[in-house]
């Protein structure tokens, strides 16, 4: 393995590290605070709130079953676009978590979608299946998709509104699957934001 390899893993285990961190102690706002903006929604998630927000990379890549994908169709519902690798650790943590909010909230406007670049169709399936996944696998084969959203780490997570547009960027793990996550991430679905 080469040393680049070894260091960027280094550093997707301590984004991985501080993510847990973060919950652990509580840093977001608390409990009952409500949520009177977008900024308040995006530090309930700790996430980078982009302002005012960029229409998203328009895109269409086929998922592991060969079936296309169009970022377009998914006009009107919040889309979590999740940036991945099969090799990448804090990855591994956080797709159980993506699975329970994509059951948890796939019926209630929310999409979870998630796009591994470079790596094949039988691998990426191998992987859901091990880990009994149903949202959109997609593949990136040749990474342009990983460069129009100029995703450096991973996982990369990006919200994306109702109608296109990038609200939040989220680096690194997240638990998606949090009381908290999933009231923010319900009341995201339910706004018109």
């Amino acid at each position: 393995m080469g040393y680049a390899k070894i260091i960027a893993l280094m550093a997707i285990g301590l984004l991985a590290i501080a993510g847990v961190i973060v919950l652990k102690e509580s840093l977001w706002l608390g409990e009952n605070a409500s949520l009177r903006s977008a900024s308040d929604v995006f530090l309930r998630l700790n996430a980078e709130e982009l302002n005012p927000p960029p229409p998203a990379p328009e895109f269409r890549l086929k998922d592991i079953n060969g079936k296309s994908f169009s970022l377009r169709d998914y006009r009107g519902k919040v889309v979590l676009l999740n940036f991945w690798a099969t090799w990448c650790p804090s990855c591994k943590f956080e797709m159980p978590s993506m699975e329970s909010l994509h059951k948890a909230l796939g019926n209630k406007g929310l999409v979870v979608l998630t796009v591994n670049a470079h790596e094949s169709a039988d691998e990426v399936k191998g992987f859901f299946q091990e880990h009994r996944l149903w949202f959109p696998a997609l593949l990136d084969e040749d990474g342009d998709v990983f460069e129009r959203f100029n995703v450096w780490s991973l996982p990369t997570t990006f919200i994306i509104g109702k109608k296109g547009q990038l609200l939040g960027k989220v680096v690194g793990y997240r638990d998606w699957e949090s009381d908290q996550t999933m009231r923010v991430l319900r009341r995201l679905a339910e706004d018109t934001m």
